[in-house]
């Protein structure tokens, strides 16, 4: 299986980004500062403005 990790994906454009790609068959990790309303993925809270939490 193909995996993606993608960040902002709990916006409104984030979140049809993974539906797109979930659908096409990959394992993806959402990253980003809240978590999505629908559970579609798994999400790893960060904020990679903040050079702690990206490293």
């Amino acid at each position: 299986m193909k995996k993606i990790a993608i960040t902002g994906g709990s916006g409104y454009l984030g979140t049809w980004v993974i539906k797109e790609f979930k659908e096409n068959g990959y394992e993806i990790l959402n990253i980003d500062m809240k978590y999505l309303q629908e559970k579609l993925c798994k999400t790893l809270i960060a904020n990679l403005t903040n050079h702690g939490e990206a490293y």
